[in-house]
């Protein structure tokens, strides 16, 4: 399975050109608190031959002065809590004077191929997903030990029906059907 995950350049047009292809997976959020704003996103599109994750983030600081800070946080989890694909991703952004907002953003498009993508389709694994405008950096769970540190009751997540979503905390959980 080593060679399933290809890391690639990130590309916007990829994911924009092809609407043939329905994402299995979407998560779109933004928290602001203060003067910062952080924003984020992380689809999952099937092409057939690959499952290609997409992932972009931003993080704006308004004012003259200070920081802003904001992380993102992808994480799929298989039914025993083990994670198949993570993803983190923390910017920090200094205030712009005399304009007074300043932005950083990132993205990242990651194919998924072979066998990692074919347990993806058949076996409905859960996304989980956050975003933190406090921090950058987010705490990414790499067992269903941690994650029940960090949940305490993983039922309502397991419970989960294909395609419904639950939210714990700053935490979004999807089951992602095929």
């Amino acid at each position: 399975m080593k060679n399933d995950l290809i890391l690639m350049n990130s590309n916007h047009e990829d994911i924009k050109s092809s609407s043939l292809n329905s994402p299995i997976y979407h998560y779109r959020n933004q928290e602001t608190k203060g003067s910062t704003r952080t924003k984020g996103q992380v689809t999952l599109t099937d092409f057939g031959n690959k499952i290609q994750m997409y992932a972009w983030f931003d993080v704006r600081k308004s004012g003259m002065f200070g920081v802003g800070k904001g992380a993102l946080a992808f994480e799929m989890l298989n039914s025993n809590f083990t994670p198949i694909v993570s993803l983190t991703k923390g910017l920090t952004v200094g205030a712009r004077f005399p304009q007074g907002t300043n932005h950083k953003d990132w993205d990242k498009t990651i194919d998924i191929t072979g066998n990692l993508a074919n347990d993806i389709r058949n076996n409905g694994f859960v996304c989980a997903t956050s975003i933190s405008t406090i921090s950058d950096s987010i705490g990414l769970p790499s067992n269903k030990a941690e994650w029940k540190q960090l949940i305490s009751d993983l039922t309502p997540i397991i419970a989960l029906a294909y395609g419904d979503y639950i939210t714990i905390g700053t935490w979004m959980f999807t089951k992602i059907k095929q």
